[in-house]
């Protein structure tokens, strides 16, 4: 079912073997496969998106094959948007999760198959959009620390169907699937269906068209990603002079690899890049344009185009607790993990430096609301410091604001944009003590 080189992918992986597993078909014939064909077992991970009434149905379904699998599983719950496309925004935040999820060296397993790319492929043509459509969805890529890989893409649907009725896999059927208004289920069941019969051949045809304009578009990706590595600090950020030198098609497609590493399958128009790129580009100094594609979002500041997920505020206000693992509030210590609607704020021990222990009460994460104060001397600003630390005004209202009781005393750190974990000096640890340091992850 998967040939010898991916097989040979998969087993030199040196970290966790993550399977995306839906609970559909296409996930669990994944699953299966890898567990009866690999020395490593893999461990499965369930996005709960919570937009079907069956959703907690499904995840118990997913919870009663892997314990018959002997399969670990993982179960994350995401808070889909609901601006824009419902389709894009699961998308998203399920990709998001992913990489929240992954550690260095894990490899992460989706069911992708040769369907679902013919169907991605003639959307982008159908669109109306760029050539860079045709190249599809990558069978592998690097994802964060991470990587992906796709070993069903070269697989057809009856195939997978095949193999799951003759190991008498069950599945569940979402029923969004059948929903005809989206695009892709319209192609799926009303269209292909009628191609196949009229081309019998039609998906070999399709395949050696794509492979031909795919042996084009790599050539000019090329020269995009290269350009995309030279100017790219830490993934999230572009340094603006050296992007307006590059001449304008370059630009496009620089934006185009780093919507990919996103994971982002609709392509950026070419109109639509092009007004994005004059605001940002050639805005005013000191205006703050922005460009928003499928819940991500460009911005410019300090010198940097900065690439992140849209923001919600709809958390502003809300406090998250700290719990201990019977579900009360922590006095002494925090632990682990408190999921807010932009991403988790983890807690982490360190050595002379961070929070200290011992003046630990009751620890609590909120969001920036206005007028807060933070003791240092004396009472600063919340506004004053975040500015002195140069942390970006896009992200001012969402960075994780730590309290100790109801005194605010410390800002959470970003580590992927190095941004410091600023505590407090009145509980601050000293040097030789052991302290906690809170990261957040978006």
């Amino acid at each position: 079912m998967i040939t010898d080189e991916l097989n040979r992918l998969m087993g030199e992986c040196e970290g966790r073997i993550i399977v995306g597993y839906s609970g559909g078909m296409d996930s669990h014939v994944l699953l299966h496969y890898l567990k009866n064909h690999l020395d490593k077992s893999p461990h499965a991970l369930h996005i709960n998106h919570g937009l079907s009434n069956d959703a907690e149905m499904w995840q118990s379904h997913c919870r009663e094959v892997c314990s018959n699998l002997e399969v670990d599983l993982s179960v994350i719950k995401v808070a889909v948007s609901n601006r824009g496309s419902i389709e894009a925004a699961a998308r998203t935040a399920r990709y998001h999760a992913f990489e929240n999820f992954l550690q260095e060296d894990d490899l992460l397993i989706l069911a992708h198959h040769q369907d679902d790319q013919t169907e991605t492929v003639l959307l982008h043509l159908l669109r109306g959009d760029s050539p860079f459509g045709l190249l599809g969805m990558p069978q592998r890529r690097a994802m964060g620390r991470a990587n992906l890989l796709r070993p069903m893409l070269q697989m057809a649907k009856v195939d997978i169907e095949s193999y799951a009725r003759t190991h008498s896999l069950v599945w569940i059927e979402d029923e969004s699937n059948r929903d005809t208004r989206m695009d892709r289920n319209y192609l799926r069941h009303q269209v292909l269906p009628l191609l196949k019969v009229r081309w019998p051949g039609l998906q070999g045809k399709l395949d050696a068209s794509f492979r031909r304009s795919k042996e084009v578009m790599e050539v000019i990706d090329s020269i995009a990603a290269n350009d995309f590595s030279r100017l790219i600090v830490k993934s999230h950020r572009i340094d603006l002079a050296q992007l307006r030198e590059l001449p304008r098609l370059r630009q496009r497609n620089l934006l185009r690899v780093w919507f990919r590493h996103h994971d982002i399958v609709e392509i950026p128009p070419v109109r639509f890049l092009d007004a994005g790129l004059d605001s940002l580009l050639n805005g005013k100094k000191g205006s703050a344009p922005l460009l928003n594609w499928q819940n991500l979002q460009l911005r410019r500041y300090g010198g940097f185009l900065y690439l992140l997920p849209v923001m919600q505020n709809k958390s502003r206000g809300a406090r998250y607790v700290f719990m201990d693992k019977s579900g009360r509030p922590v006095a002494g210590k925090p632990v682990a993990t408190v999921v807010m609607a932009n991403g988790v704020v983890t807690a982490e021990s360190t050595l002379g430096h961070g929070l200290c222990v011992a003046d630990f009460g009751k620890l609590s994460v909120r969001l920036r609301q206005g007028g807060e104060k933070i003791r240092f001397s004396k009472n600063r600003s919340l506004k004053n410091v975040l500015q002195e630390n140069n942390i970006p005004a896009f992200l001012r209202d969402f960075i994780p604001l730590i309290y100790n009781n109801e005194e605010l005393v410390a800002i959470g750190a970003v580590p992927d944009w190095n941004l410091p974990f600023i505590v407090s000096p009145g509980v601050e640890v000293e040097a030789s003590g052991s302290g906690w340091q809170f990261n957040w992850h978006f």
